[in-house]
């Protein structure tokens, strides 16, 4: 290899290899250059010495000693930061040190959110997601594209404090809107109304079980301490209707409470026949 070309190699090396000192040198006609590499953090006289190819080193492959001590490095770091958070968090920058900020994604399903983590805060003050604790700038394009095609913005964005208008582009819940904190929203991406039918039919079906149709669901389900109105299907009580919390119903046995004062009625007038 050419001393030119060789120079024009080492050029290019360490502009990939910010700060670090390289010496090249190569046989007349040998395709294998050998590189003095030297530790400049390590102490004076310190050189790693190893030989590639041109292709090679431009291609990335790099001093061997360093690499090894980098995988090693980078490999206890990730370990560290798994045992203290588990999988909820992902390494995905090179670790230097602690006092050097490391990039990071949230990879809890719904965030996703990639930032630039200062790890000494990470470690020391259980400081996490940017984004889920509200600090995190979140352009309104940003916001936009979380939305998808399934929910449209119907109001002004401002930032992930303030409430927006959001309406759900399907004709399954009527195109519902709501106000919703964007925050919350990025959290929990769904439409309330679509939720809320969802267990309506589950509550629906569960009372058909429980009862064989002897009871029938007339008003909308909420939540489980939300009163429904019900009706009991009993020409005894006249079909009565009443209001029944959900809860109440499917797990303390509350059932129709006029025939339940009926035969409240009826057992006191028994026991006065008796007496």
């Amino acid at each position: 290899m050419k001393q030119e070309d060789i120079r024009e190699l080492r050029s290019r090396l360490e502009k990939m290899h910010t700060g670090e000192r390289i010496e090249l040198s190569a046989a007349e006609g040998d395709a294998m250059i050998s590189v003095r590499h030297h530790i400049m953090q390590a102490g004076a006289g310190q050189v790693h010495e190893f030989a590639y190819t041109a292709g090679e080193l431009e291609g990335g492959k790099w001093c061997p000693q360093c690499q090894k001590v980098k995988t090693k490095r980078q490999l206890g770091f990730e370990d560290r930061v798994y045992d203290t958070v588990g999988d909820e968090y992902t390494v995905v920058g090179e670790y230097l040190s602690m006092r050097k900020k490391v990039r990071m994604v949230h990879s809890n399903g719904s965030c996703n959110y990639l930032w630039d983590c200062d790890m000494r805060n990470f470690f020391y003050l259980n400081a996490r997601c940017p984004r889920c604790a509200g600090r995190a700038r979140f352009s309104k394009e940003e916001f936009l594209k979380a939305l998808g095609e399934e929910f449209f913005l119907k109001s002004e964005y401002y930032s992930l404090n303030i409430d927006v208008f959001l309406e759900h582009n399907s004709p399954a819940c009527g195109h519902y809107g709501w106000y919703i904190r964007p925050r919350s929203f990025l959290a929990n991406p769904q439409c309330p109304e679509c939720l809320r039918m969802k267990r309506e039919k589950e509550y629906i079906a569960l009372v058909e079980k429980l009862t064989g149709g002897e009871y029938s669901v007339l008003g909308s389900y909420f939540n489980r301490s939300t009163a429904v109105r019900m009706r009991h299907n009993s020409e005894k009580c006249g079909s009565h209707e009443w209001n029944v919390q959900p809860s109440n119903f499917i797990h303390n046995g509350s059932r129709c409470p006029k025939c339940a004062a009926l035969k409240h009625r009826q057992k006191i007038g028994n026991q006065i026949v008796d007496d």
